[in-house]
């Protein structure tokens, strides 16, 4: 998982103004249809700020990685300075979801824990033990699926950089 932006710098021997229009050619314009346009990556700009990420058939886009980088003029073309980051609900996402199945897991077990040692008879018939495990699967699940996110993250990273490199005719300066 990104934990926090990771600083990325491009140059490029492209004139800035020739980088934002080739940029702007080749993204699809940021839309609420996610299956709107044809290009992979997303992306809007400001001047020479803008804000890049890759189309999901799946979800919008919304809440994965993104790049957010600015064109720099120099003598030698063009500099392109961002960084990579992870939409913040994504944590509170994960956060909501551990915090709710953890306290649904450690409830029921507790429950169903005291309820034994007071001898009362929770169920006539039935499947205790997957009334025990069910809170805990469910919070493993989560676990599974926040940890397959996060390996979409390092995916999704390298095609942004990527793409900016193929798209502006750029070499990296730095990666940290």
């Amino acid at each position: 998982m990104i934990k926090s932006a990771e600083r990325v710098t491009l140059s490029s021997t492209l004139p800035a103004e020739t980088c934002l229009r080739k940029l702007i050619q080749n993204v699809d314009e940021n839309s609420w249809n996610p299956f709107s346009g044809t290009n992979y990556v997303i992306g809007d700009s400001r001047g020479s700020d803008f804000r890049l990420w890759l189309r999901r058939d799946w979800i919008s886009g919304t809440y994965g990685t993104y790049f957010r980088g600015r064109f720099v003029g120099n003598s030698q073309g063009t500099r392109i300075e961002g960084a990579l980051h992870a939409h913040p609900w994504r944590k509170i996402y994960a956060g909501l979801w551990f915090g709710f199945a953890t306290l649904l897991a450690l409830g029921a077990s507790l429950s169903l824990l005291l309820s034994f040692l007071l001898g009362h008879q929770v169920f006539h018939d039935g499947p205790l033990w997957l009334l025990i495990l069910a809170p805990w699967i469910f919070s493993g699940v989560g676990f599974l699926i926040f940890n397959a996110v996060s390996e979409l993250e390092k995916h999704d990273k390298k095609r942004l950089v990527e793409f900016l490199q193929k798209t502006l005719s750029a070499t990296r300066e730095s990666l940290t």
